[in-house]
């Protein structure tokens, strides 16, 4: 079964720079926070979206992806890694 994924925009402070983000639910649960590398200094990341923390046993530091294009690629990774890992959240 998909689950629902809301995004909710939310800004953080990441170093100096004041970064647009969402938080990411998925059914309710708070998984995952993408953040929007703005900014020259992120060189060919610039406009992309960067999984900035992630919550849940799919994401480990050997399966973290590249920073996506647009939020839809980002939430279709987030959402074929949860239901290849799914948990249990009740």
């Amino acid at each position: 079964m998909v689950p629902e994924v809301i995004l909710q925009a939310a800004p953080v402070i990441c170093g100096i720079d004041r970064l647009d983000s969402r938080l990411v639910f998925m059914d309710g649960v708070f998984v995952a926070l993408l953040t929007h590398l703005a900014g020259e200094h992120y060189g060919d990341d610039q406009g992309r979206w960067f999984l900035e923390a992630s919550f849940g046993s799919y994401v480990t530091r050997n399966n973290l992806p590249e920073p996506f294009a647009d939020l839809d690629e980002a939430v279709e990774w987030l959402t074929a890694a949860a239901q290849s890992h799914p948990i249990d959240v009740n």
